[in-house]
């Protein structure tokens, strides 16, 4: 991928934010409830899910999850970044 690229997914993870609630998804109004990330972890995790639910055979898997489960999700890859970054810093 090239820097370009990247850019996009980034922004594209970080607008769409897998763990929010069912409310936000729903709304017409992104601004309204938008689920600040606790960290840069959390957009790490937000980021690679968004890439995955735009690759075929994949994405099926993340639709129609709860959002327990969905900020279950998250939270646990974002852990894993966290300690894989400390691991390697």
């Amino acid at each position: 991928m090239n820097q370009q690229e990247l850019n996009r997914e980034i922004v594209a993870g970080f607008l769409s934010p897998y763990d929010a609630s069912d409310d936000w998804w729903e709304s017409d109004d992104d601004a309204e409830g938008f689920p600040e990330p606790k960290d840069w972890a959390v957009i790490a995790a937000r980021v690679v899910i968004n890439n995955l639910r735009d690759r075929r055979g994949i994405k099926d898997g993340f639709m129609r999850v709860d959002e327990e489960t969905r900020v279950e999700i998250v939270n646990t890859m974002a852990d894993l970044i966290r300690e894989v970054h400390r691991r390697h810093t």
